[in-house]
């Protein structure tokens, strides 16, 4: 305590005296324990999801003596993940630029526990595979911060890096998160408002709707088209993203302004719940929230045309052995 309060009580600006105060200071060394087993869990939960799709695929192998080109690419992602995180393949040359996944560091800073010296940061990582065929071109990682992950990861919706135009396909659903049933939220499109419910109660009011939610994770880009000169815009799709407070801040200051009372609050803590496309949302009959298989985590945009979502839905009843719930897609929802 005694270093690190010389480190940051020296010379510190006193609008933001109350983050070097001895209370913040403290709490900051006593949460750095619990930090690291957080970021540690997520490695593992990454490697316990590739394990899992490996099992699943060998599986597959073994019923059908062959996989489709789409698995057969899946099952080589998965493997390539293994090796990293076990330390057997290291970061290549010809690769593309990014951190070292070997080097101790460099992950904490990726992952947002240490700085990150100017690298993306983020505990969700969009693993993003550029065909073979593209010369000059490897894969590569984004890491994002959960809040911007939340409006950007998602199906049907543009990424463009590195030259090239991806879209979110395969949503990693954690290994735990399948144990235990998946969160309900009541959205009401009027008020912009949601909250958490459970099943068989009822909607608190005539314009609210019910439905399941899967907790933020990595996903799987896949390649849509390089970058064209003659794209004069980039294509964003608008999200409509709703915020509750979780009851929790870290202090703040009280005003009186008349016969009202104003309050400045520092570190709100917040649950984000994207309930889906805002052309689909705010329509006379809304859509909410994303198609997105729970078995395999395969997904389709909510913009795509009926004959595609039928397609979505009958495929991955007959490859995952459960049919996407119908009438209902499923929201989105930040943790």
């Amino acid at each position: 305590m005694a270093y690190v309060r010389e480190i940051f009580q020296q010379g510190w600006p006193d609008a933001d005296a109350e983050g070097a105060t001895e209370a913040a200071l403290v709490a900051h060394i006593d949460r750095m324990a619990g930090d690291l087993e957080v970021v540690l869990k997520r490695i593992r939960s990454r490697l316990l999801w590739a394990f899992r799709e490996v099992q699943r695929l060998n599986k597959v192998r073994e019923q059908q003596a062959t996989l489709e080109q789409e698995d057969e690419a899946h099952f080589r992602r998965c493997d390539r993940l293994i090796k990293k995180l076990k330390g057997m393949q290291s970061k290549r040359r010809r690769d593309a630029e990014g951190f070292d996944d070997i080097n101790t560091y460099s992950a904490l800073a990726a992952e947002g526990y240490l700085p990150g010296y100017g690298l993306d940061t983020g505990a969700v990582v969009a693993m993003a595979e550029v065909p073979y065929w593209h010369l000059g071109s490897m894969d590569f990682d984004l890491p994002r911060p959960a809040s911007v992950a939340i409006r950007e990861y998602v199906p049907g919706n543009l990424i463009y890096a590195n030259g090239h135009r991806f879209v979110a396909r395969r949503f990693h659903r954690e290994v735990e998160g399948e144990q235990v049933e998946m969160p309900l939220f009541e959205v009401n499109i009027d008020r912009k408002a949601v909250c958490e419910t459970s099943v068989g109660q009822n909607a608190g009011a005539l314009a609210s709707s019910t439905l399941p939610a899967i907790p933020l994770c990595d996903v799987d880009l896949m390649h849509q088209s390089q970058i064209s000169d003659e794209e004069e815009t980039r294509f964003q799709m608008s999200v409509a993203t709703y915020g509750r407070e979780q009851g929790r801040h870290n202090g703040g200051d009280m005003f009186g302004w008349g016969e009202r009372q104003l309050s400045l609050r520092c570190g709100v803590h917040l649950r984000l719940v994207n309930v889906g496309a805002t052309s689909l949302v705010e329509q006379d009959t809304p859509e909410l929230g994303y198609p997105i298989c729970t078995v395999c985590g395969q997904s389709v945009s909510p913009l795509a045309s009926d004959a595609q979502l039928s397609h979505f839905q009958e495929g991955h009843e007959t490859r995952c052995g459960r049919k996407p719930v119908t009438g209902s897609k499923f929201l989105y929802q930040s943790l």
